[in-house]
């Protein structure tokens, strides 16, 4: 937890005094730049992967995706992977 900004300002000026300079700089606002920049994130993960063989040819193809919506406003990762896996067996 970090102080909002009436705290901030009752802080400051209990430091720097009522009448300062500093004190005159907070001005009269009261935003809450937490509750302005921050959310709730929520992430989603998806995989699937088909093995079998062909033959003597083992083999497995997965592919995954990731959505990731930051806890910044405005961010996010998207990501798609793929994988291709081959086991062949020669000496059987």
């Amino acid at each position: 937890d970090v102080l909002n900004a009436s705290e901030f300002s009752e802080k400051i000026r209990s430091y720097y005094g009522t009448d300062s300079e500093q004190a005159a700089l907070l001005g009269t606002d009261n935003t809450n730049w937490q509750d302005q920049i921050l959310r709730t994130t929520v992430s989603h993960d998806y995989n699937l992967s088909v093995g079998g063989t062909a033959g003597f040819l083992p083999y497995r193809v997965a592919v995954t995706y990731t959505n990731n919506n930051g806890i910044l406003k405005n961010t996010r990762m998207d990501r798609l992977t793929f994988g291709f896996n081959l086991t062949p067996e020669f000496l059987g």
